[in-house]
């Protein structure tokens, strides 16, 4: 009798039994975060960060000016010395958490050797998981709206004009058209269909709540549309919302808002330098950044490639690892929304990242566990151990109106 595959694959090793590859991108590109080993990260970090555990924030704000200048008359009477107050905001930490179980048998048992460490694999997973929902967090709280009426039921898909926030797996709320009344709460995604012009549709395993058109979809716990809160932290869309204020203490009119465009509806590379331009010309500060969906990031390039052409010997990437426009770097991120070009100055007096303590798993005695089995606690309940994993942090913006935001671009090529 012959040998058989079926007969010899259990005789023998097997190349790529211990790799389990990943199907979901989780990468980030706004903050530089100290992730489970294995996990990747595109380079391009655009926020500094301030690490600063033991801290909560104030930003001051000197939006004054000196209302007594003026050319005075030789022998004149002098006029009354006057000037407006500074301003004070605070803001504290907002936290992002998530509890894994691992059952004790086979995360004992699988534990590489010719197959897949679970723990490992598992690890890995949720720190790249967290590390893209504070992303997602830090760009904006908000994740789409709904397109369709949808009635109450298991396994509901539900077409959404923004699928760019969502990831199979992840949970959201869902409130009314203004963001305020509560349709479900953690509603649970089990798949994402991208129709490759920014729009799809989200698979919801239990409906509990019918849907309008025009619902809403929240991060989870993020409290829908109320402005930044001990419940949300600020992210860059609020930094460009002239109705809110971005912290305690401060009015909306204490720091200018940045420059909204929801006007123009196609890229151009003078819609670009205008926004620019517009941003200079408001504060003397030019953004160093241009936080922009892949789509987005290709229009950018063919605007500035009308008529691009290789000749032999030539090669594609002739941007090298980063684009740039008008000396901002062009970053592209999957959890950026579709329509919106973010212009960002990411100077560090301007706006940065306040770390309170990074995504890692939680221990007793209040310490940040390292990404090893050491930070797994034994259940009470269940036959298990369990994983804490949670970060918290905050956006520190002292001048927003050194920002801008194009959010009507048309994102189907």
């Amino acid at each position: 009798m012959g040998f058989s595959y079926s007969a010899l694959k259990d005789l023998l090793a097997e190349d790529g039994r211990d790799d389990l590859i990943d199907q979901v991108d989780n990468s980030t590109v706004l903050v530089d975060w100290k992730m489970a080993e294995g996990s990747q990260k595109n380079k391009a970090k655009v926020f500094e960060t301030m690490r600063l555990a033991q801290e909560v924030g104030r930003v001051q704000i000197d939006n004054s000016g000196y209302a007594n200048q003026g050319v005075q008359v030789d022998g004149g009477t002098r006029r009354e010395a006057k000037q407006l107050t500074y301003a004070s905001g605070t803001y504290g930490f907002i936290i992002y958490a998530g509890d894994a179980e691992f059952p004790e048998g086979i995360t004992r048992v699988a534990q590489g050797g010719y197959g897949i460490d679970l723990y490992q694999s598992a690890m890995t997973k949720a720190g790249a998981q967290m590390s893209r929902l504070t992303e997602r967090g830090l760009i904006n709280h908000e994740l789409a709206a709904t397109e369709n009426v949808e009635s109450i039921g298991s396994n509901v898909s539900v077409q959404v004009d923004d699928v760019s926030g969502f990831r199979p797996g992840m949970i959201c709320d869902i409130y009314d058209s203004a963001g305020t009344t509560v349709r479900q709460l953690n509603a649970e995604i089990s798949a994402v269909t991208d129709d490759a012009d920014g729009t799809g549709s989200v698979t919801i395993v239990s409906l509990t709540a019918n849907l309008s058109v025009g619902d809403r979809l929240f991060i989870a716990g993020s409290g829908g549309a109320a402005a930044p809160t001990t419940q949300r932290n600020v992210n860059i869309a609020d930094v460009t919302n002239s109705s809110i204020a971005l912290y305690s203490g401060l009015s909306a009119s204490d720091q200018p808002a940045g420059v909204l465009d929801s006007t123009t509806t196609a890229w151009s590379n003078a819609a670009g330098k205008r926004m620019i331009q517009r941003i200079f010309t408001q504060c003397g500060e030019a953004p160093t950044h241009i936080l922009v969906h892949p789509f987005q990031q290709q229009k950018i390039y063919e605007s500035q490639n009308p008529n691009l052409r290789f000749a032999n010997a030539d090669v594609m990437d002739t941007y090298g690892p980063r684009m740039k426009f008008d000396s901002c770097d062009v970053v592209q991120a999957n959890t950026q929304k579709p329509k919106r070009a973010d212009f960002i100055n990411a100077k560090g007096h301007v706006s940065k990242v306040h770390v309170f303590w990074e995504p890692s798993p939680s221990i007793d005695g209040g310490k940040n566990g390292g990404w090893s089995r050491e930070s797994l606690q034994l259940s009470q309940v269940s036959f298990a151990w369990k994983l804490f994993l949670s970060c918290a942090l905050n956006l520190r913006v002292p001048r927003r109106n050194a920002h801008g935001a194009m959010t009507n671009l048309n994102a189907a090529f």
